[in-house]
């Protein structure tokens, strides 16, 4: 793909387009190795994507909420569900009958939050593709933000999770690498011609009830982490294209000690 954004780009286009990187392949470089990230298996989407995007429709876009999202069968087991997922039309997305009375709830809940209320009353772009090269390496990389909000300037990446308090949050958004997402995007989108990015939000969904939302803006340092990881592996990701070597762990024998907890018989050794 040509760099730019793309504001209606079938989301199969998106992730197979051959000549540009993303942040889950860069932050799997980052957290495992190149090796890891080239070898992987092609991604299946779990039943939970499924329930995250039918909840990016009902929080971020109702008004297509009642078309796209299908009440499916009470599970996902059997003729019934596979029968139900052939007569889908394009775009739609089936959810089990428990999953569908979720979605409505959570709707309901997000309707009266101030910071969502604020969101849909203005024009907002949803899932543009946006193609850009990363000026030091100069290779391509693509990114693709659930909303982007011009007039305020503002990025929300919508999040699904089975628990959303603050520190609980903090570590899955730093094992998932969403400090280094929010460099991609937001360097990104300006960098395709899009607006200013002033501000990067992660809109926390719990999945059971009572269906919290959390709306978290990464400080300053985990965002400035963040840029330095998705520069430091593009850096790499640039010397394995160019070498064609892909390297997994370390051939040479590594020295490896316990944790530090684990010493209960003798003394842990001193630092």
């Amino acid at each position: 793909m040509k760099n730019g954004i793309y504001y209606d780009l079938d989301k199969e286009k998106y992730h197979n387009d051959p000549g540009s990187t993303s942040k889950s392949f860069l932050w799997k470089m980052h957290k495992w190795t190149p090796a890891h990230a080239i070898g992987a298996d092609p991604f299946v989407p779990p039943p939970h994507v499924d329930m995250g995007t039918a909840l990016h429709y009902a929080l971020l876009e109702p008004h297509k909420a009642a078309d796209f999202i299908v009440k499916g069968p009470k599970d996902r087991r059997g003729n019934k569900w596979t029968e139900a997922r052939e007569e889908l039309l394009p775009d739609q997305i089936l959810v089990t009958e428990g999953d569908y009375d979720a979605v409505w709830k959570v709707q309901d809940i997000a309707s009266k939050h101030p910071i969502i209320k604020q969101v849909n009353a203005v024009t907002c772009h949803y899932e543009a593709s946006a193609f850009f090269t990363h000026e030091p390496t100069g290779m391509q990389v693509r990114s693709r933000p659930d909303t982007v909000v011009p007039d305020l300037g503002l990025m929300i990446d919508l999040k699904t999770t089975g628990e959303a308090r603050p520190w609980r949050w903090a570590r899955i958004a730093g094992d998932l690498g969403y400090h280094c997402q929010e460099a991609v995007y937001t360097q990104g989108w300006t960098a395709a011609g899009g607006c200013e990015i002033n501000g990067f939000l992660f809109m926390v969904v719990e999945q059971k009830a009572p269906f919290c939302i959390a709306v978290y803006e990464l400080e300053p340092s985990a965002a400035l982490e963040g840029a330095a990881v998705f520069d430091r592996t593009m850096a790499l990701y640039k010397q394995c294209k160019d070498s064609e070597i892909w390297p997994g762990y370390p051939e040479e024998v590594q020295a490896l000690d316990i944790p530090p907890f684990e010493y209960r018989e003798t003394d842990k050794p001193e630092n």
